[in-house]
C-alpha cells in the first residue's frame, strides 16, 4: 500500500513539474522598449545579452504590465539597473515563438 502511494505520488509529481514549460534566462539588460500607460512609461519588452553574447528579447504581455509582477519594476527603475550593469534573472514562457515574461528578478538584490 504505501509502496503504491510512493509510486503515485511520484508520478503525480512529475506530471505537474513536466508541464510547467516556463524557462529562466540570466542576462545584462541592453535595450527597454516602453509604451505609455495612463501617461507613465511602462517597459513593453526587454533585450538581454548572455555570458555567450547571446541576444534574446522578451515581451509583456499586452494586457499586463511589468508593475504587475513587482510594483518597483517601473521603467526608470529598470533603466537605471540596466545602466548599471546589474545582471538579471527572467523566467518566461513561448507563445507563438515568442518570449514572455513570467518572473523578472535583479541576480544581486531582491525587491
Amino acid at each position: 500500500m504505501l509502496r503504491n502511494k510512493l509510486i503515485l505520488s511520484t508520478i503525480l509529481f512529475l506530471f505537474v513539474f513536466s508541464c510547467s514549460n516556463d524557462s529562466v534566462y540570466e542576462g545584462y539588460i541592453i535595450n527597454l522598449d516602453s509604451s505609455l500607460s495612463n501617461g507613465l512609461k511602462s517597459v513593453s519588452s526587454i533585450t538581454l545579452n548572455n555570458n555567450n553574447s547571446l541576444q534574446e528579447t522578451f515581451y509583456v504581455l499586452p494586457e499586463k504590465k511589468l508593475e504587475d509582477i513587482n510594483i518597483e519594476f517601473t521603467y526608470s527603475h529598470i533603466k537605471s539597473h540596466m545602466e548599471e550593469g546589474k545582471k538579471v534573472n527572467i523566467k518566461y514562457e513561448e507563445i507563438n515563438k515568442k518570449f514572455f515574461i513570467v518572473d523578472f528578478k535583479f541576480s544581486d538584490h531582491s525587491h
